[in-house]
This record gives C-alpha cells, sequence and structure tokens, in this order.
C-alpha cells in the first residue's frame, strides 16, 4: 500500500519510495488567491485530505472538480487543464507542468508491505518477495527503521 513516508512503522517492508507533485496543464492558468480546481482520485484520496488541509492551512482554497480511481484519468484530466493533481512520480509525464513555487511542498510517499504478524510465514513471505518482485525488481526488500 501506499502511506506517507512519515507514516512508515518500523516493522513494514519498503518496496519504493517516491515524491508527490503538483500537476496541472501548461496551458491551464492558475490564480493562487482564488479557488482552484482540484483532481481527486477518490473522496477518500489520502492525497486531497492532505491538500485540502495543509494547502488550505497556507491559505489556498480549492474545490474538487473531478473524482477519478485511476492514475490515468488523473492524468487525462490534467493534461485537459480540468485542474491541479497531485501526482507521484511516476505518474508525471513531460507534458504536464510540475507546479514547485505556489503551493506547500507535498510530503513523500512510500510503498510498503504491512503484515499483522512480526515475522510472517513462509506463505506470506513467498507473497511479499513475489510482489516485490513485480513492483521493483532487483532491488532488495528492506525493513523500515
Amino acid at each position: 500500500m501506499q502511506i506517507f513516508s512519515a507514516d512508515v512503522r518500523p516493522d513494514d517492508i519498503v518496496l519504493f519510495e517516491d515524491r508527490l507533485h503538483w500537476v496541472k496543464s501548461p496551458d491551464l492558468a492558475i490564480d493562487p488567491t482564488g479557488s482552484l480546481p482540484f483532481l481527486s482520485f477518490d473522496a477518500n484520496c489520502f492525497y486531497k485530505q492532505w491538500a485540502f488541509g495543509e494547502g488550505q492551512a497556507q491559505g489556498h482554497q480549492f474545490h474538487k472538480v473531478l473524482e477519478c480511481p485511476s492514475a490515468a484519468g488523473i492524468q487525462s484530466a490534467v493534461r485537459s487543464g480540468l485542474g491541479v493533481a497531485m501526482l507521484n512520480g511516476q505518474h508525471v509525464t513531460a507534458d504536464m507542468k510540475v507546479i514547485d513555487d505556489v503551493f506547500p511542498p507535498p510530503p513523500d510517499i512510500t510503498y510498503i508491505v504491512r503484515t499483522r504478524a512480526k515475522r510472517p510465514g513462509s506463505a506470506v513471505s513467498a507473497l511479499i518477495g513475489e510482489i516485490a518482485g513485480e513492483v521493483k525488481s532487483a532491488i532488495p526488500l528492506r525493513i523500515a527503521g
């Protein structure tokens, strides 16, 4: 699962880390003093919760214009100029403008495996190994902390 890096627990298995970026279409003009259109993955999106909390605490006002559960949908909406979004680095494309001088810097994110047991059994360990192989080949897992 994906969490903010500050929320990694000592017994989490870290798959990889990434950065969040504010993005928009190069053609979208934004007025940081006005209400800004925001593109969100869903109603419970933790990116959105952070933006609406931290961003609004810093004086920015957002209004949700789109919720879409897929990265491809948010990417298309950004490219179409429907609003601003927060995307992780792997989903930012060359045809998007990264906004790094208007909004508060978003926290980093980490992709982890979190199990209930401190030492997962062999079947769970094998599954974790397969997931890690798919997500990040040739880079060993590490225990956070």
